[in-house]
C-alpha cells in the first residue's frame, strides 16, 4: 500500500458523508470515458425541475433520451413523474449491483 493512502472498504464508505456525491462523480467520469473510447457521440446533462425533481444524468445519444439515477445505497427509486410525463423516455437506477453494465455495456442497454 502506498504511504499516505488507505484502502476504502465498502463498510467504511457508509460512514463518509459525501459517499453518494463521490459515487455520482465516479459513474459520470467512467461513463464519459466509455462513450469516448467507443466513439459514441452524445451529450450528458443533469436534469432538475423548478419543483426539485431531478435525475443525476440524462444522456442524449442517437436521438434518444435516457435518464439515470445513481444510488450508492440499495434503493431503486421510480423515475420522477415529471420526467416520464414530459419526455416519455427510458429511465434506469444505477447501483453498486449494476454499475458495470452502465459503464461498459451497450449504450442505453439498461
Amino acid at each position: 500500500m502506498c504511504e499516505g493512502y488507505e484502502l476504502l472498504f465498502i463498510d467504511e464508505a457508509q460512514r463518509i458523508p459525501d459517499t453518494g456525491a463521490l459515487w455520482e462523480n465516479h459513474l459520470m467520469t467512467e461513463r464519459k470515458k466509455a462513450l469516448l473510447y467507443t466513439n459514441v457521440l452524445g451529450s450528458q446533462y443533469f436534469w432538475r425541475t423548478n419543483t426539485g425533481a431531478e435525475l443525476d444524468c440524462v444522456e442524449h445519444i442517437n436521438g434518444t433520451l435516457h435518464g439515470y439515477e445513481f444510488k450508492w445505497q440499495k434503493k431503486n427509486p421510480k423515475p420522477p413523474k415529471s420526467w416520464t410525463d414530459t419526455y416519455h423516455a427510458a429511465y434506469s437506477c444505477i447501483t453498486r449491483e449494476n454499475y458495470l453494465e452502465y459503464i461498459t455495456g451497450p449504450m442505453h442497454a439498461l
